[in-house]
């Protein structure tokens, strides 16, 4: 988490918030498709249509993780971010 934290705050400091970027941002879908269908994205940008997800050491996606981005945000393009040591 202390990473994650890290890595937000740069981009923060870079300004990304005035060009759309989004952080931590909390989704519940449960409502409409189901449950298991929340939780935060680590960056999105709903003017590019674009997620973003930090992986760091040896994490990475799981099939699962992937496909509940797909099911609540079907037109984004969904990228890894995993910065090297």
């Amino acid at each position: 988490m202390l990473k994650h934290n890290y890595a937000i705050q740069f981009m923060k400091d870079l300004g990304a918030e005035n060009r759309g970027f989004q952080f931590n941002k909390y989704f519940n879908n449960e409502a409409d498709i189901g449950m298991g269908n929340k939780g935060f994205l680590d960056i999105i940008n709903d003017k590019t249509k674009n997620i973003y997800d930090f992986k760091f050491g040896g994490a990475s996606w799981s099939k699962g993780q992937f496909e509940k981005y797909q099911r609540n945000y079907p037109d984004y393009n969904i990228q890894q971010i995993k910065p090297k040591k």
